[in-house]
């Protein structure tokens, strides 16, 4: 696995990348003013031989309907493209903005019995 810090950022904490799978590690607030640079990353890591693109919210604090549709938009993209797309690590209150508006079992990886992450979606059809 490769890490490569970021430049100074208040959100993009680092990529990580392993086998076809990248890792985005955000911080803070992803509202309007800090989804440039988010954009910016995504835009930039949204290439093959990528096969799933995972957001690491661990240390998320908050995240605005910008940000939501970004993302949307972005699985939305990936999907097409036959990638997986999925946030890992979201806490409350964040899982609630999800659940909210209805993106839980389409944006959140959900908890395998043995611990390794699975997308909510693919969980619920099994």
């Amino acid at each position: 696995m490769t890490n490569h810090p970021s430049r100074a950022s208040n959100v993009l904490e680092r990529v990580e990348r392993a086998e076809g799978v990248t890792t985005l590690v955000l911080s803070g607030e992803l509202d309007l003013a800090s989804l440039v640079e988010v954009r910016e990353a995504l835009e930039r890591e949204c290439r093959p031989p990528l096969s799933r693109l995972v957001l690491d919210f661990a240390a998320v604090e908050f995240i605005d309907s910008s940000a939501l549709h970004l993302f949307v938009a972005t699985q939305k993209q990936l999907e097409a493209d036959g990638c997986t797309f999925e946030i890992v690590h979201a806490h409350e209150p964040l899982r609630s903005i999800f659940a909210m508006t209805h993106l839980d079992g389409v944006l959140l990886a959900g908890e395998a019995h043995d611990g390794s992450s699975v997308n909510s979606r693919e969980a619920a059809q099994a």
